[in-house]
């Protein structure tokens, strides 16, 4: 079977090595075939269709695509090989792999899937390949089994898809584009508006409100000058009637030794007014240094603060304006 493989037309007779070559090509691609790795097989069987190039290594290449389940490029084959030149004087053996091509061609078409993709004015790629812009919204003949499908379209989100198709089945797409959201344009700052300044009035500055220290100071100011000034003004009263009564009944030459006691009573009196008077004098200026040194803050404008000490008939004390 061999030798009759490669009796070639009259005038394309390869050489006896690429002869060889070939047959030993093809005898081990049939031992990958019966080993079940077809991938190996294919390689064998095209190494040596591509040196021969004649109906029975073309079949040869046709059983070994479809055994990987690579449908349309074993129907391309199977077509090639129909459609080969016969030669006068050919083997048999090339008439017979036409007439299996032919088989071959018609069971492939019905195992051939297709998909169509119907989406207007975008990109269509199914498992990298890109369709024409014309082959978009047509069938699109695949081998059965999974593939990807990817549309985009300027301005406008890409999509993925993954399909499976069976052995003889169409499917129809219809993916939808959705729009990429335009950034929001920056809104105008509105314009400047020219605003007149105005000038709040200050608020009124607080009256100054002593502190505890002050306000005792005050308090020991002015409690003492009450004291002092009452001490003193009822002693310097008794101390006068007595120097008084002392004038009145002691001649010029002097007064008897009698009256020293009343004498030295009325001394001890007057020196006992000018002591408190002094004390009542001090209480006044700790009184109001305690007010004024123990503010804290400002007085307020039209504020005044002033003490004085009053004296009447039958009382003593002290006045003041805060």
């Amino acid at each position: 079977m061999s030798v009759a493989l490669f009796v070639s037309p009259a005038g394309a007779e390869p050489t006896a090595a690429d002869r060889e070559t070939a047959r030993a090509l093809m005898k081990e691609g049939d031992r990958y075939s019966n080993e079940g790795d077809a991938a190996q097989a294919l390689r064998a069987y095209q190494a040596a269709h591509g040196i021969m190039n004649v109906p029975p290594t073309g079949m040869a290449v046709v059983r070994a695509f479809t055994q990987l389940g690579r449908l349309v490029e074993a129907r391309d084959v199977a077509l090639q090989v129909i459609r080969s030149s016969v030669q006068h004087g050919e083997s048999p053996v090339f008439a017979k792999a036409r007439q299996e091509a032919a088989a071959a061609a018609r069971d492939l078409e019905a195992r051939i899937a297709g998909l169509v993709v119907r989406v207007e004015g975008a990109r269509v790629v199914i498992d990298g390949a890109v369709l024409a812009d014309g082959a978009v919204g047509l069938v699109r003949k695949l081998d059965p089994g999974k593939h990807v499908v990817v549309v985009s379209a300027p301005g406008h989100e890409e999509v993925r898809l993954e399909v499976t198709l069976a052995e003889g089945e169409t499917r129809e797409l219809s993916p939808t584009l959705v729009r990429i959201p335009e950034p929001d344009a920056p809104s105008k700052p509105p314009p400047a508006r020219t605003a007149k300044a105005q000038v709040e009035p200050a608020p009124p500055a607080a009256e100054r409100q002593p502190t505890s220290s002050g306000r005792w100071l005050m308090i020991g100011g002015a409690s003492a000058a009450v004291a002092g000034v009452a001490v003193g003004s009822i002693t310097g009263i008794m101390a006068i009637q007595r120097s008084s009564d002392l004038r009145s009944s002691c001649p010029s030459s002097g007064c008897p030794p009698s009256r020293q006691d009343d004498y030295d009573s009325a001394a001890r009196l007057a020196t006992v007014s000018n002591v408190a008077f002094a004390v009542g004098a001090v209480g006044i200026g700790v009184g109001v240094s305690g007010y004024f040194l123990s503010s804290s803050e400002p007085a307020a404008r039209g504020s005044r603060s002033s003490v004085w000490p009053v004296a009447g008939l039958g009382a003593l004390g002290l006045e003041g304006r805060f």
